[in-house]
């Protein structure tokens, strides 16, 4: 099985499907939003396909552990998504880890008072945006309302000067806030440091410009990028829509040696 690192988005080189990776030799992180579950018009209003967390959980146990969630979600929203099964998990855009799946949940500083009420100030400017509480972050959703994009990114640039030790992540239809030097591919090394994600090659798979950080990193580290919709930097194989990655998860699960 090859499994080498490369960049194909060179104009030269046309993204493929990722093939069968052996989920024995492989570290597997995942976004959620875009990727495994198709995007809602609000956070609280995604749904979880039938059998998909069955699929996470036999790629977990084929994988001994090494899969993890990589979210610009709480640790504890993905929890209330995903039930009662946990899993290994980086949230708030790695401002919270959960090392293994129900290991203890270390978080970052949360979000000043004065930050919250300043961002809560400008949506209160744009009726339709939503502010969303995550604890070590914030993110502001105009997905309803995609023709202020450009003056919510404006206000948003224009409040994060008062608070230098946070940045803005423009991604689909939402302007992240969160801390500064900590993202996703930052949280994907720390993981990799770790047993049992040590070791092995890590894989990320990701659809929006949140995660470049993570693709980009993982490339680095000589792994693979799967970019999901549009095409993404640091991204080898691409997949169209999060029901091809449901999919090409699943032909994990069947493909693999000795599957359950």
């Amino acid at each position: 099985m090859e499994i080498s690192g490369g960049n194909r988005q060179n104009g030269k080189m046309p993204f493929e499907k990722p093939p069968y990776f052996d989920p024995a030799r492989i570290a597997l992180f995942l976004d959620v939003d875009g990727t495994l579950l198709d995007i809602a018009l609000r956070p609280d209003a995604v749904h979880v396909p039938d059998g998909l967390i069955d699929t996470l959980l036999r790629i977990q146990a084929l994988a001994s552990g090494a899969l993890a969630l990589v979210s610009g979600r709480s640790v504890a929203q993905l929890d209330q998504i995903f039930g009662a099964s946990h899993f290994a998990a980086a949230g708030c855009h790695g401002a919270e880890t959960r090392f293994l799946p129900d290991g203890k949940i270390t978080r970052g500083e949360s979000v000043s008072t004065a930050c919250k009420a300043r961002f809560a100030a400008l949506a209160e400017n744009f009726p339709g945006v939503l502010l969303e509480d995550k604890g070590c972050s914030l993110a502001l959703h105009y997905r309803a309302v995609r023709e202020l994009a450009p003056k919510v990114l404006a206000a948003a640039a224009d409040c994060i000067r008062h608070f230098p030790h946070m940045e803005l992540l423009p991604g689909k239809d939402v302007i992240e806030l969160k801390p500064a030097g900590i993202d996703k591919g930052s949280a994907c090394v720390e993981f990799l440091r770790r047993p049992p994600f040590a070791g092995r090659t890590p894989v990320y798979v990701g659809d929006d410009v949140t995660d470049e950080r993570a693709l980009v990193r993982v490339h680095a580290l000589g792994g693979i990028g799967i970019s999901v919709g549009g095409l993404r930097r640091g991204a080898r194989y691409n997949l169209k829509t999060p029901a091809e990655v449901r999919g090409w998860l699943l032909m994990l699960c069947k493909e693999a040696v000795g599957g359950i």
